[in-house]
């Protein structure tokens, strides 16, 4: 997939500036031909926009929003930012002038028996799986946005989510179109997962705004057609990215199954993340959606079973958490058509988030005239390499060598440190990539400066002493 990065102003009437070798094509979206995914003016209807938790059996969501409108790097608070439930946007609050706000969702809802049982079961269904929440703000006719994934209320009834900064955003552009020569309008276009959403013109054009900087996927869908799907796709603050355009086939029914699709394993089939991105290749390009599940037996009819069903991409986040120990997994095409490969052959990983024990390091004679000195600690059991830092502040703010390289229990820097106080700590690492604390720091002083050479004096001679005394001129800085 070919990407090309747009710089885009934010001006009242937004354009978005297209860079190549030979040419620079100006696109004016102000026409309203697509929906751009802009936050409504208004609340919606239902909307539950409450800034403080109105009981105690409710759940609710608190932070603050910042952000920097001069561009001086001080962050202050915004009022007029709507925060809300990403695949719930009904549920959402207004910051304060003070920045602050609370997302609410109530036990109670005063209107009718109806709503009151949808409000509960609602209030349940926050209780037992994760969700985003994300805010957006428009300034200027500048974009701002702040997203944060998988939240979960398995704690507790609140969630305070601190400071949140708000970004200038980017945007995701391009072009879908029918094989069979249909109009593309209405072609939905979206990042699984998330409210970043667009309908494609009469033209197949498109436009996702507000989106902030990171890596996503795309998927492009229309009922009647293959769906397409794209990976990794890099957006960046104050940019805009051009995808190459797609083409959508027109379905085939037919009673073939697919053919099974293979997983990838883990790297090394170990891995320190309880959430797991697990991910198989696409054997068929009549796949329309994939069965995964994740089994802590490998005949999968444990109580711990997780089924995924409905997945359109070649890769699945396993939410809630798993539990440290050995996990297995499979998975399974379905067609257009409906029909279903076999299951794949399990793979099987193990999930570790324990960290190892902390390094004791070792002192080495200082001050010292070694401007490569070689730091010493004992050895970890289950640590596979170290991670050491060297600062010229003890509050490691100034430093001079940060590596993870160490396999062994020793460290010679290939660079010479010049002359002062220093202070290093050094931490362990696993296989699973689980880091321990670091160590209390140690400091070191260097010094390489060659002293001054002590003038000698004179004493008479010849001399009938067989012992005579010699001295010199005592030298600033010098022990012996």
């Amino acid at each position: 997939m070919q990407l090309n990065l747009i710089l885009f102003s934010f001006v009242i009437l937004l354009n978005f500036s297209c860079d190549s070798e030979n040419s620079q094509e100006t696109i004016d979206i102000s026409q309203g031909e697509q929906n751009s995914s802009l936050p409504e003016e208004e609340p919606k209807p239902g909307t539950i926009a409450l800034n403080n938790c109105p009981t105690e059996d409710d759940l609710c969501i608190s932070g603050t929003i910042l952000l920097d409108l001069a561009d001086d790097g001080n962050d202050v608070p915004i009022e007029g930012v709507t925060v809300e439930i990403e695949d719930d946007p009904t549920i959402n609050a207004v910051t304060t002038s003070a920045g602050t706000f609370t997302i609410a969702i109530p036990s109670e809802e005063e209107n009718s028996d109806t709503l009151l049982s949808k409000k509960k079961n609602r209030r349940e269904e926050y209780k037992s799986k994760s969700f985003n929440v994300i805010g957006r703000y428009e300034k200027d006719g500048k974009k701002y946005a702040k997203r944060i994934p998988n939240l979960t209320f398995l704690g507790g009834n609140t969630l305070d989510l601190g400071k949140l900064r708000l970004k200038r955003t980017g945007a995701i552009q391009g072009t879908v179109t029918l094989s069979d020569g249909e109009s593309p309008l209405g072609i939905d276009v979206y990042i699984p997962g998330t409210s970043f959403t667009a309908k494609a013109s009469d033209k197949g054009s498109f436009i996702i705004l507000y989106i902030p900087a990171g890596k996503y996927d795309l998927i492009y869908e229309k009922q009647g057609y293959h769906f397409k799907s794209e990976s990794d796709i890099l957006v960046r603050s104050k940019l805009a990215t051009y995808l190459d355009k797609i083409e959508l086939q027109p379905v085939v029914v037919d009673t073939i199954p697919p053919q099974t699709p293979n997983l990838i394993p883990l790297a090394g089939g170990l891995t320190n993340d309880p959430s797991p991105i697990l991910s198989w290749s696409k054997n068929d390009e009549d796949t329309a959606l994939y069965e995964l599940q994740v089994d802590s037996l490998s005949s999968f009819n444990s109580s711990n079973l997780r089924k995924f069903s409905n997945i359109k991409l070649t890769k699945q986040e396993v939410v809630p958490q798993l539990n440290d120990g050995l996990w297995y997994y499979r998975v399974r095409a379905i067609d257009y058509s409906g029909n279903k490969s076999e299951w794949s052959t399990a793979l099987n990983f193990r999930i570790d988030t324990q960290a190892v024990g902390i390094p004791v390091t070792k002192l080495f004679p200082t001050p010292t005239n070694d401007t490569t000195p070689t730091f010493s600690w004992e050895m970890v059991t289950g640590a596979s390499s170290y991670h050491i830092i060297v600062s010229k502040d003890e509050d490691f703010q100034d430093i001079v060598i940060d590596t993870k390289d160490p396999s062994s229990i020793t460290f010679t820097p290939t660079d010479p440190l010049s002359d002062r106080l220093y202070f290093w700590k050094a931490a362990s690492i696993d296989n699973a990539g689980n880091s321990s604390a670091f160590s209390l720091p140690k400091s070191f002083e260097i010094d390489s400066s060659i002293p001054s050479s002590p003038s000698s004096d004179q004493h008479a001679s010849p001399t009938q002493d067989n012992t005579p005394t010699i001295t010199w001129s005592a030298v600033t800085g010098i022990s012996k």
